[in-house]
């Protein structure tokens, strides 16, 4: 599904397949709301959302998803305090992919 025009919508759909355990929404649409679809996956184990437009709220929903074992959040907008928050609930391995965060009020204009 990597660099397709998935959707939140798209991404409902996709909740339906109970039995998926991999799942990589790579530089897709999807935003927060599409990533709370996500709950209904059981057994998913493996999640890319690099590339995309989630943030700690969206992470957030993944709380639901105990089988996690690796999330890919490159290039999202997740905040090191929301990786903190997530990693204190959620067994699995948030892989920022050697990102250096940076507070938005200490970027230049």
């Amino acid at each position: 599904m990597a660099n397709q025009p998935v959707t939140d919508a798209d991404v409902f759909k996709i909740s339906t397949f109970k039995n998926l355990t991999h799942l990589n929404l790579e530089k897709t649409a999807i935003t927060d709301a599409g990533l709370a679809y996500l709950k209904n996956l059981p057994y998913l184990e493996q999640l890319n959302v690099y590339g995309t437009a989630i943030t700690d709220k969206g992470l957030k929903t993944l709380v639901h998803c105990k089988n996690l074992k690796k999330v890919y959040i490159w290039g999202t907008k997740v905040t090191p305090e929301g990786v903190a928050e997530i990693s204190k609930i959620l067994p699995a391995v948030i892989d920022t992919g050697g990102a250096h965060f940076t507070k938005p009020d200490t970027l230049k204009k």
